[in-house]
């Protein structure tokens, strides 16, 4: 059995360590400053001090990274919250409070295909349910019930 299954790899920078898994997973972006340390972002019921961007499915990471990547850097991809992030690191008020101290990092879990639905699904509602809110590029929370603890 695959020891690296079911657990969430290391954090890395998305430059400078591209990915080169290309099968199904769940991923995380999250934002840094340039020594890997998580930059704190204000949520609704308390700070996500891991910095959590977005949280995403695929069948492929390797493609889907780098659609993020290019999504963030120019605007031209189809990935829709790497979109949204290079309309944000656009602002002013973006570039006044990181300047160019900032990072993109992410971590993912190897999963196989019949299974990334219900755990992006868990791990979105997870978060939802500590901060109140999705991370900032997610948009949509499947399947919206949540169950009380």
């Amino acid at each position: 059995m695959d020891k690296r299954k079911n657990k969430w790899s290391q954090w890395k920078d998305l430059e400078k360590e591209p990915c080169s898994y290309e099968k199904s997973a769940i991923y995380k972006i999250r934002l840094s400053n340039h020594k890997g340390k998580p930059i704190a972002i204000p949520r609704f019921l308390k700070k996500d001090k891991n910095g959590i961007l977005m949280i995403g499915r695929t069948k492929n990471l390797k493609r889907r990274l780098n659609n993020f990547r290019r999504a963030v850097e120019k605007n031209i991809s189809p990935h829709s919250e790497g979109k949204k992030f290079h309309l944000i690191k656009s602002t002013r008020n973006f570039k006044t409070q990181y300047g160019s101290n900032w990072r993109l990092e992410y971590s993912f879990k190897r999963l196989c295909k019949n299974q990334i639905k219900k755990e992006e699904e868990k791990t979105l509602k997870n978060y939802f349910k500590e901060y109140g809110e999705l991370p900032v590029l997610n948009s949509i929370l499947p399947k919206r019930k949540i169950q009380k603890k």
